[in-house]
């Protein structure tokens, strides 16, 4: 037969574990009513690749890349003739501004000039088929070097992914353009082949 004090003991421990139970289990619900659900959010909300008529990156220098479509609807690079510019480039470049996806939203918000927004690294505007302009505005990198801080018009600061920054800024080095093939003609041919050595 039990003593009395191996009863209380063994009272106050089944008390302690079905306390650490609820409390395990109030917990748990309690973290998941407070943990926010992460939403997929774009840049460019409600854009489809469809809508837009032109593209021009613009950065800090004022160097700047432009694409817009022509009067038959081809793709023309701003120097370029639409001949010279690549559709396809065009195309992966429309699907990019359109995934541009936002990794984190920033609350509390810094101050717009600590993280390059006040004058902006970047400027990224979109055309679209009713005649409006959407600009998405690029600033410092973060401290990571994950992303980018970026704003839209008048919205809060976000934090946009950097290697889909970089594939758009690329353009104002690289424009999406074909490069013609050097011309050899025989004349070059026979001046750059070596002669034989007797």
């Amino acid at each position: 037969m039990l003593r009395r004090s191996t009863w209380i003991i063994l009272v106050i421990f089944l008390a302690l574990l079905g306390g650490a139970w609820y409390f395990q289990k109030y917990q748990a619900g309690r973290n998941a009513e407070i943990t926010p659900t992460s939403e997929y959010k774009l840049l460019f909300a409600d854009l489809d690749k469809a809508q837009i008529t032109g593209i021009e990156i613009v950065n800090s220098q004022g160097k700047q890349f432009s694409v817009a479509m022509d009067e038959s609807e081809n793709w023309v690079v701003a120097g370029f003739s639409a001949t010279d510019t690549n559709p396809y480039s065009i195309d992966d470049m429309l699907t990019k501004v359109t995934a541009l996806t936002i990794m984190s939203e920033l609350n509390p918000a810094p101050a717009l000039d600590v993280i390059g927004l006040t004058t902006p690294d970047y400027i990224l505007k979109v055309s679209v088929k009713d005649g409006k302009q959407k600009t998405a505005n690029i600033g410092s990198l973060t401290p990571t070097s994950s992303g980018y801080y970026a704003r839209m018009e008048n919205g809060g600061p976000v934090v946009v992914g950097k290697y889909a920054v970089d594939n758009l800024i690329n353009f104002l080095d690289n424009p999406p353009v074909s490069t013609p093939m050097p011309r050899v003609t025989e004349t070059d041919f026979v001046q750059n082949t070596p002669s034989p050595q007797p």
